[in-house]
Formats: C-alpha cells, structure tokens, sequence
C-alpha cells in the first residue's frame, strides 16, 4: 500500500520538488482555451483520513466529471470537519502528533 510520505519519497527520489507537496495544479477550461491553475495546498489535507478517503471513492459517482464534482461538494464539509479536527489535535499535543506520523508511516 502506497503512504502519502512513500509517495512523497518517490517524487523526491525521481527529481521532483518537495515544493510539489504543497501546490496542486488543475487544468480549467477558461474562454476555449485550457489554462493551468495553481493553489497552494492546506496544512490540514494531510490529516483526511484514508478511511473517509476510501468511502467516499466508493460511494461517490465517478462516471462523469461533472458527477465526481457534485459528490466532491456534498462530502465536503465532512472533510472538512475531519481534517480540521485531527489537525486541531495534532498541533495542540505533540504526543498525538507523533503517534499519528508513527500509525501512518508504519500502515
């Protein structure tokens, strides 16, 4: 099973820039033409559970981009609950931030 910090280990071992870790990039059709569109990534988005991320890959409708997008938007404020929290935890007690890294580096 791919980690999100195996992944980040490979990026980094194959050229890529950790800086990669915290920019996304989407591609958005904007007046006929595709325009590459950067943001910078949340602290927070690392602590989205790969429980919730499995069950909403399971439950969502993944037919169409338009659906997926739909789902997205309808799952959103519990991820953002989820995220919030745990990441609220983490930085208010060290002790749950290691045992947290430690659970995720040895899934």
């Amino acid at each position: 099973m791919l980690t999100k910090e195996v992944i980040r280990q490979q990026r980094r071992a194959n050229g890529g820039s950790v800086a990669l870790d915290y920019v996304a990039v989407v591609e958005v059709m904007w007046q006929g033409r595709v325009e590459a569109v950067s943001f910078p990534l949340p602290v927070e988005r690392d602590f989205l559970s790969d429980e919730t991320r499995h069950r909403f890959l399971q439950n969502v409708n993944l037919s169409t981009a338009e659906k997926r997008v739909k789902g997205l938007i309808k799952a959103k404020d519990a991820f953002v609950t989820e995220m919030d929290g745990t990441h609220n935890i983490a930085v208010k007690s060290r002790i749950y931030w290691l045992l947290y890294r430690c659970v995720i580096f040895f899934k």
